[in-house]
């Protein structure tokens, strides 16, 4: 909403609603390919989510962002693509990467 009222004002991060986000996206990868039994399937998001969280909480926002996109393409993958809660876990990824993405860089 921020950014709708005031584009050009400069975005300030609260740390708990950072948090939270990226618990969301977590919960949502944990449940990702529910009844299967790919250790990869399941594990490669979560540990790719918690990478990227800990790379933003330490100032490295380019490597963050760049994490995200490469979690999205592996989304993109039709291994991935048709598997129960990966839409869910994409959305999560997509509203990090639009909250995270600088204003000067969007289209």
């Amino acid at each position: 909403m921020q950014r709708q009222v005031l584009p050009e004002a400069t975005l300030v991060l609260h740390w708990f609603h950072t948090a939270m986000r990226f618990e969301h996206a977590l919960q949502a990868a944990r449940g990702l390919g529910a009844g299967t039994f790919s250790d990869y399937l399941q594990g490669h998001p979560i540990r790719e989510l918690e990478s990227t969280n800990w790379r933003l909480r330490h100032g490295r926002s380019s490597a963050c962002l760049g994490r995200l996109a490469r979690l999205m393409h592996w989304f993109d993958a039709a291994h991935v693509r048709d598997v129960k809660g990966a839409s869910i876990v994409q959305r999560h990824i997509n509203d990090l990467i639009e909250i995270y993405t600088p204003i000067s860089l969007r289209s």
